[in-house]
């Protein structure tokens, strides 16, 4: 991904693919410009998806850190047998 740095003369540096790039904003093409704000807002949409991924995933570990601290506090309860019945009808 490339990082870009703007300095306070519309002078920007960008580094891609281990390379660096300086350059002045307004001596691109409108094209140029105009990918160049695109990549920008899709950079800025990545993240703001990485931020909600990083939320999310907190709130699933907390979830299910909950739930697992309940079985945890179950497996201190005496165990009901199970399928007792079962095992009884089968040996009829």
């Amino acid at each position: 991904m490339a990082k870009k740095k703007e300095n306070t003369e519309n002078q920007i540096t960008l580094n891609y693919d281990g390379k660096e790039y300086k350059f002045d904003f307004n001596s691109l093409t409108r094209e140029a410009q105009a990918e160049y704000r695109r990549a920008n807002e899709i950079a800025t949409d990545m993240l703001r998806v990485e931020q909600q991924m990083s939320e999310k995933r907190w709130l699933l570990n907390k979830y299910i850190s909950f739930v697992i601290s309940e079985l945890d506090s179950k497996d201190n309860l005496p165990k009901v047998e199970e399928n007792k019945d079962v095992d009884s009808k089968e040996g009829k």
